[in-house]
């Protein structure tokens, strides 16, 4: 029995750009690969052709039909197509026209899968026999509704019968025509029954959703098939006549209307969360996006570009993405509720720059309302195909017209939208401007042709008279949301009522090449060149072959596109005798685009014999000065090179130099405002607030909110490796911040009996914000507590995110441990600085707040520490992580990139500057090869590349120029790699901190030489230190005077207060300068 796929497509609805899924039959929810496929009329025509479009997409395929000796000759065809030596290909023999047939047919079909009905009918079978009314006899009616009608209701009742007796979530697919909406004269026994066809499939549609069911429904126009042959013979002279402008379509084409699906996203089940290599397979296979989880995008850092996976989320698990794991995707599809738009609005700040998708769990139905408010906020709702239809809105299910123009808005006085109308099988070509109501809107949808608002006859159906009507293949809406492209196919005499293909003219180029060579493949004169290239494919091959070559022998521009013409010319003869279309070519082109998987694209071995080498003047080739990166591969030259900018300081204007200095703005002010609801909510509420922001953000249920000591030693339980490595940062950094603690008071006198003091205390209550989410950083928590712990802070708060289980990392705890932290409080985010600012009922108050953090928690703290009622100060301003590098020609090229990557990988907003010394070009082109090499190296490849295009090479001509550029750019990390380092470092005056000599990488300051982490950036170095011991410490000055001290000071006193009109100033000196 087929195998059946451990996922679900979901539709996402777009409601900017919406391909509509009636066009489609195979919908993004639905994958005909290893499906038991049925098609009736599948001998000759539409059938045939989709029969074998099926078997390539990996279908096991039976086709039904009356004339066994063409079915022997369409089975041969499709067993030319299959992919799989697995594939079940079948055809039966019988006439579908009654019950017992359809029945029996559909019975043979099921054996080899055991008995198992199709998974999906598609009804192409079908006969017409044009005629007028009055020349038919009652025999004639009743058969053109058994040809019409009965002999498609017949197989879709036998099988939907079966399909819900075997619980099979089934697809039924109609075959209509243009009929099925509109009737012409001659067609009246015939269009009756597409008419009853159309209203069964519309009754069906909504009742089969019942038994999980897909009702689904064609309208092709005129096709050029055996069948329509036939009826031409039988048509009336004046039938004829009047359609000899309608040009019927290919078989083929319409096959393929059929199977072309809209974009689409992966949505996984949560019950069989798929694999890495599963979501690669996906998109491989023409997905646009896949959903994935917060876990699986971890998996994922580096290894498939950020454009291809959208993050899932509910609301208690936004809090829980890292800058890191943001970088790594393009969206995020929030789960929620309801549409809450204050909720979502305060969430959606959180990932500026993301796509933002919504999918609401509530039973209820989306309204027109909902949808404008989404549209506002600038997010897409995602809704079940379930609660989508094409018939009207109900309470139960949303007709998609109503969905797509809900968000639209008319900037016109009579509410229309201006509409462009593009050729989908012309390259999309424009065909003209037209205007739209959303009353054509709905239609248009819903029937898939295209109809239109006439500004004055109002509703126009395009082609209701001329016979030039349009298959309407996608509807989007442009940024605005007030004027629509509509890409169809055209078919008749063209667009333009002049009767030419467009309104701007006939067409040229690639699609006026396919055009002329699609008219010759059906009428080219005998003895035409043409004509012997469709005939003749050993010639066609030689002209291909003899082409390729010439193009690749050209070297000038005019000849390289001389010779690409020529060669497009054969190629496209080629596919057309092959009836392969451009819009094929595109198809294919965008589905590459779309793979993430690469062979290597090494050529085949006859194409790669050795050229004979033009003589060359030999060079000799030096050993490298400096050692590659260990297991570095060789590098080559490609398109996927990840290269730095360069400019050159001596030739910039002072503007430009400036520019150099800038970093990205922060928009502090739109954080605040979204922060500040949270830090409210924690002010007024207290624990119960931490507990319920606990388990929205955080997915975490909490009894309590602080951990306080004694720590149980299970809490604190590491790996021995990890433990030692802790112990070992512990003493280097409590080492080196001891030693910055001031050992007595400053005593100074000023003058004689004039004794003037500076003495250190602790900051007595400190809160420390340690990061977590999906990392661990125990590095943060040794920088904080370390010089808290040597200043003598009395009261150390530690917090830091909880897990889901609500317990807290033991890295962090281990820590905890060590710094004598006196509660570790179970919160992040906003509300945890909220804690720490104003107190709860178990969280201590404290008086100064440090760590880094999100953009939630910087603007949380810088909100908390101007409120006068909170009395709380904040270490300093926080920014993206950045480095900048000096180097001359002594620096290892190898060392240096691997220093401006360290900083890279943090975020694509990562600063990264190299400050080049008298670089040659040589030793410059080592550097970036280094950073290529490795940059592909690392697993968060992508985040590199993106960080590492924005960020910066400068070349100067000596030392002097680069520390002084340095210095106006006061970077968080400086790193030294001169010939004269230590000299270098005499001269720098703005830096977090300096990383001096080929052996000292930024990642030992990061971890544990000794030095603190937690550095000032964003040029915030021009102000700021670092954090260190006596960041925890404040300094109370004293002073005292003696009798003779006041005796010469006090007239000074006097004399500037009388000047400054401060008379009780001048007055507290007298009276003692009285009894001396």
């Amino acid at each position: 029995m087929p195998s059946s796929d451990a996922f679900f497509y979901s539709v996402i609805v777009a409601l900017f750009t919406v391909a509509i899924s009636s066009m489609g039959l195979f919908t993004p929810k639905w994958n005909p690969k290893d499906k038991h496929c049925y098609v009736t009329g599948g001998s000759t025509g539409l059938g045939l052709s989709l029969a074998k479009i099926l078997v390539k997409n990996g279908a096991h395929v039976s086709i039904v039909a009356r004339n066994q000796e063409k079915l022997n000759q369409a089975i041969a065809e499709l067993e030319s197509l299959r992919v799989s030596p697995a594939q079940v290909i079948k055809s039966y023999s019988f006439s579908l026209t009654d019950a017992a047939g359809s029945g029996a047919a559909l019975d043979a079909a099921s054996e080899p899968f055991e008995g198992r009905v199709p998974d999906a009918l598609f009804l192409c079978a079908g006969a017409s026999r044009p005629r007028f009314f009055i020349d038919d006899d009652t025999e004639a009616l009743e058969r053109g509704m058994r040809d019409a009608y009965w002999i498609q209701a017949y197989s879709a009742h036998a099988g939907i019968k079966k399909m819900v007796r075997q619980k099979i979530p089934g697809k039924i697919v109609f075959v209509g025509s243009m009929l099925s909406y509109m009737s012409f004269m001659g067609w009246s026994n015939y269009a009756p029954g597409k008419h009853a066809l159309r209203g069964l499939a519309d009754g069906l549609a909504s009742e089969c959703q019942l038994y999980d069911i897909s009702v689904q429904m064609y309208f092709p126009c005129t096709m050029e098939t055996p069948g329509y042959e036939e009826e031409n013979k039988l048509k009336p002279e004046l039938l004829k006549k009047l359609e000899e402008t309608d040009k019927g379509m290919m078989p083929e084409d319409a096959a393929k209307a059929m199977y072309r699906g809209s974009t689409y996203y992966v949505f996984p089940d949560a019950a069989a969360p798929p694999s890495v290599d599963q979501v690669a397979t996906w998109l491989d296979r023409g997905a646009s996006k896949v959903v994935v989880s917060l876990a699986l995008a971890k998996d994922l850092l580096g290894l498939i570009s950020p454009e291809k996976l959208v993050l899932l989320l509910d609301t208690g698990s936004a809090s829980a993405v890292t800058d890191k794991i943001r970088a790594t995707v393009s969206g995020v599809l929030l789960k929620t509720a309801a549409v809450d738009t204050d909720l979502l609005e305060s969430i959606k700040q959180f990932f500026k720059g993301l796509s933002f998708y919504v999918f609401p769990s509530a039973e209820t139905l989306p309204t027109t309302a909902s949808i404008q408010a989404l549209k506002q906020l600038g997010a897409t709702l995602v809704v079940p195909s379930s609660q989508l239809t094409l018939s009207s809105t109900s309470s139960s299910q949303l007709n998609i017209g109503d969905a797509f123009v809900a968000p639209l808005t008319s900037d016109r006085p009579d509410g229309l939208f201006p509409t462009i109308v593009t050729a989908f099988n012309l390259g999309g070509r424009s065909l003209g401007l037209v205007y739209s109501s959303k009353e054509s809107i709905t239609e248009s949808i819903c029937t898939g042709k295209g109809v239109y608002q006439s500004r004055k006859h109002g509703l126009w159906r395009k082609g209701e008279t001329s016979g030039a009507v349009q298959e309407v293949v996608s509807l989007s809406a442009d940024c605005d949301s007030d004027s629509l492209q509509f890409s169809v196919i055209q078919h008749g005499t063209g667009f333009c009522h002049l009767g030419t293909n467009t309104c701007f003219g006939e067409l040229n180029g690639l699609p006026a090449l396919e055009r002329t060579l699609q008219q010759r493949l059906q009428s080219a004169p005998q003895g035409s060149y043409t004509r012997r290239l469709f005939e003749d494919s050993k010639l066609l091959r030689a002209k291909i072959m003899e082409e390729a070559e010439e193009l690749c022998a050209a070297e000038t521009k005019e000849d390289v596109a001389f010779e690409a013409a020529d060669l497009i010319y054969f190629s496209l003869t080629k596919c057309v005798k092959a009836g392969v279309s451009l819009a094929d070519i595109e198809a294919s082109l965008d589905l590459k685009a779309k793979k993430v998987t690469r062979r290597p694209g090494n050529a085949k071995p006859q194409w790669t014999q050795p050229e004979i080498p033009k003589s060359q003047p030999t060079v000799a080739k030096m050993a490298p000065t400096h050692p590659t990166a260990p297991g570095a591969p060789v590098a080559t030259s490609n398109a996927d090179n990840i290269s730095m900018r360069t400019v050159d300081l001596s030739s910039c204007s002072r503007a430009e130099r400036a520019q150099l200095l800038k970093r990205p703005v922060l928009k502090s002010d739109e954080m605040i405002a979204q922060v500040k609801p949270i830090v409210d909510e924690v002010r007024t509420r207290g624990d119960a607030a931490l507990i319920d922001f606990a388990a929205k953000f955080d997915r975490a249920q909490l009894s309590t909110t602080v951990i306080s000591p004694p720590y149980s030693p299970e809490s604190v339980e590491l790996d021995p490796d990890i433990k030692n490595a802790i112990d070992q940062a512990y003493a280097n950094i409590y080492k080196f911040h001891v030693a910055q603690a001031e050992k007595a008071p400053l005593v100074v006198e000023t003058m004689p009996g004039v004794t003037c003091t500076r003495f250190a205390r602790p900051i007595a209550r400190v809160g420390l914000y340690v990061p977590g989410g999906t990392a661990v950083l125990p590095s943060t928590a040794l920088m904080l507590g370390i010089p808290a712990q040597v200043a003598g802070c009395k009261e150390i708060v530690l917090a830091t995110p909880p897990r889901p289980d609500g317990s807290i990392g033991p890295e962090v705890m281990y820590v905890a441990k060590l710094i004598g932290a006196s509660a570790v409080l179970k919160a992040g985010g906003g509300q945890a600085v909220a804690a720490m600012a104003y107190g709860t009922e178990t969280v201590p108050k404290v008086d100064k707040i440090f760590g880094p953090g999100n953009q939630w928690v910087t603007a949380a703290k810088m909100l908390v520490q101007n409120d006068t009622d909170a009395l709380v100060s904040i270490d300093m301003p926080a920014g993206p992580s950045e480095v900048l590098v000096i180097s001359d020609m002594t620096g290892n090229p190898a060392f240096v990139a691997a220093d401006l990557l360290s900083q890279a990988e943090h975020g694509i907003d990562s600063q990264v500057v190299l400050v080049a010394v008298g670089l040659t070009d040589e030793r410059l082109a080592e550097i970036e090869r280094e950073v290529d090499i490795q940059a592909h190296a690392l697993e968060r490849v992508e985040i590199v590349r993106e960080s590492v295009r924005k960020s910066l090479i400068v070349r100067v001509a000596n030392d002097e120029e680069a520390v002084t550029f340095s210095n106006d750019y006061a970077p968080e990390h400086l790193i030294i790699h001169l010939e004269n380092a230590q000299e270098a470092l005499k001269s720098i005056e703005n830096a977090g901190s300096v990383f001096i000599g080929p052996f000292t990488p930024e990642s030992c300051g990061d971890y544990a030489s000794g030095t603190n982490h937690t550095l000032p950036t964003n040029g915030y170095a021009r102000q700021f230190s670092g954090v260190n011991t006596l960041s925890f410490q404040k300094h109370i000055t004293s002073q005292e005077i003696t009798k003779e001290g006041l005796r010469n000071l006090g007239p000074v006193v006097i004399t500037l207060a009388d000047c400054e009109g401060l008379q009780a100033h001048g007055n507290a000196v007298r009276v003692r300068l009285a009894v001396i």
